[in-house]
């Protein structure tokens, strides 16, 4: 079972929807991923997409973020995301829509925010993590400094750049794939770091 690495609600263990619909990130790839995020979120808005159990963005609330909207389309994943919020105490810090991804994205709840963070991380082989990407583009809702950061299957690696973003780091951990993405200014290397651990 996912649980809450460090922060707040350090040790809380989070309830995950049965069967294999939902892809909890497993603790030691959600580890090493806030390790290279550095508090980039601390104090901003946190936008968590496809949220599943919620693991990712009651992590980045645990460790500092001011706020984070859920989102998701499942009604299972919904009750979960929830009753996870309840334990870890978040209910002031958080909201959770049951909504398509890309309609989500234009809804007032979440266009009227700016993300510091926004997570992506839609079943493998189903979604095209590059529109969703372009969709966050054309809505303007991240900061300047903001950052995405996108799980993925290793066959469904999202593009080096895409709606104005590029690729700065990728990491893989077993069967997890992270590929994290900042505005293009520019001055970045042609390709993006590749890490395996």
């Amino acid at each position: 079972m996912p649980r809450i690495i460090s922060g707040t609600a350090r040790g809380i263990i989070l309830d995950a929807p049965a069967g294999l619909g939902t892809r909890p990130t497993s603790d030691m790839a959600k580890e090493a991923l806030f390790n290279i995020l550095r508090e980039k979120y601390s104090g901003g808005n946190v936008l968590d997409l496809f949220a599943g159990t919620g693991s990712l963005g009651l992590e980045a609330v645990s460790r500092g973020a001011a706020y984070c909207v859920f989102v998701d389309n499942d009604t299972e994943s919904i009750m979960k995301i929830k009753k996870n919020i309840k334990k870890c105490r978040m209910t002031d810090e958080t909201m959770v829509l049951k909504m398509d991804a890309f309609k989500a994205l234009d809804s007032k709840h979440v266009a009227g925010r700016k993300y510091s963070c926004i997570f992506i991380d839609p079943p493998y082989g189903k979604f095209s993590t590059g529109l969703i990407i372009e969709k966050i583009a054309v809505n303007d809702i991240i900061e300047k400094e903001g950052i995405i950061v996108t799980e993925h299957g290793v066959k469904d690696v999202p593009p080096e750049k895409t709606g104005g973003f590029v690729c700065f780091d990728r990491r893989t951990y077993g069967s997890v794939n992270f590929s994290i993405y900042r505005k293009d200014a520019g001055l970045l290397n042609d390709q993006c770091a590749q890490v395996k651990e």
